[in-house]
């Protein structure tokens, strides 16, 4: 699996959480590519202690051009500039011919096969639709869809990339990002659903399980494979507001539970002996000790 991510350095941490529960669900092999302006070292040595105790993966980290975004809206307060990273991640990984985009602030619960092996030949993208803009069907209308059009969150996303480069999705994402700045709201979200209109193949909601569908399809939760912590209340901050009465509780509490387990392993001490033997350069170490 191919699996990229858009974050800043202040989202470094919930980077790592998702991987953790990405890697103790999937086997691999999966490559993570990160993209990112900022990402300090000190983070990137804590996501590789990783390695310790996961096998078969690896990550790269790629950096776009930021003036090839400078001048697109931002009116979404909990939502940076990185996101729209999403136009050119197939532009910039050439050797990918499928993609699977996260967001960072949710969590993956179980295996990603079934969504990873999706047949998007003759799509540009395969996303679950959007619970939220399904119950407001005029925001659809403001930005240009008809009643019939498809709007999926794009917090998850599986790209065909070898479709999306020969079509060059890219430079229309541009495009129309400029000429509706005065009509979007959700910003490459609002886009992409644009763009893509006729090319989205839908997928079931428990591939992205939202805030939404939390409240609203609360009985399906126990199949969700990825729960995704939507809008502007996370679950890492301290007001964030859960029922101790509601059948939600556990759900909305997932990400706390996958937070402290990565809290373990990243302040896991590692022993003397492997120490030494990473430092010497020790056959089938796991880890460059000298580094860490």
């Amino acid at each position: 699996m191919d699996i990229a991510f858009n974050v800043n350095n202040a989202y470094a941490h919930q980077l790592s959480v998702c991987i953790y529960s990405i890697l103790k669900h999937n086997k691999g092999p999966i490559s993570f590519y990160v993209f990112s302006n900022d990402f300090s070292d000190e983070n990137k040595r804590n996501i590789n202690k990783l390695k310790l105790f996961f096998k078969n993966w690896d990550i790269t980290y790629l950096s776009p051009d930021p003036k090839l975004f400078s001048n697109l809206k931002l009116n979404v307060p909990h939502i940076s500039r990185e996101t729209y990273y999403r136009f050119v991640m197939p532009d910039m990984l050439p050797h990918v011919d499928k993609l699977l985009y996260l967001d960072v602030d949710l969590i993956v619960c179980k295996s990603l096969e079934k969504l990873w092996n999706t047949d998007i030949r003759n799509y540009y993208c395969a996303g679950v639709q959007d619970l939220w803009i399904q119950t407001n069907e005029s925001y659809g209308k403001k930005i240009g869809l008809k009643s019939t059009a498809q709007y999926i969150n794009a917090g998850v996303l599986l790209i065909n990339a070898k479709k999306w480069r020969m079509e060059e999705v890219s430079a229309k994402c541009f495009q129309i990002a400029r000429e509706q700045a005065h009509n979007i709201q959700w910003q490459d979200q609002d886009v992409i659903n644009i763009c893509c209109n006729l090319h989205i193949k839908l997928l079931d909601s428990a591939f992205n399980f939202t805030s939404k569908n939390i409240s609203e399809e609360i009985k399906k939760a126990s199949n969700a494979v990825i729960v995704h912590y939507t809008g502007c209340d996370k679950p890492w901050n301290p007001n964030y507001k859960v029922k101790f009465f509601s059948s939600k509780r556990k759900i909305k509490l997932l990400w706390q539970k996958y937070n402290r387990e990565y809290n373990k392993l990243k302040e896991y001490k590692i022993k003397g002996a492997l120490l030494v033997n990473e430092f010497f350069g020790g056959a089938k170490t796991a880890y460059g000790g000298y580094g860490f």
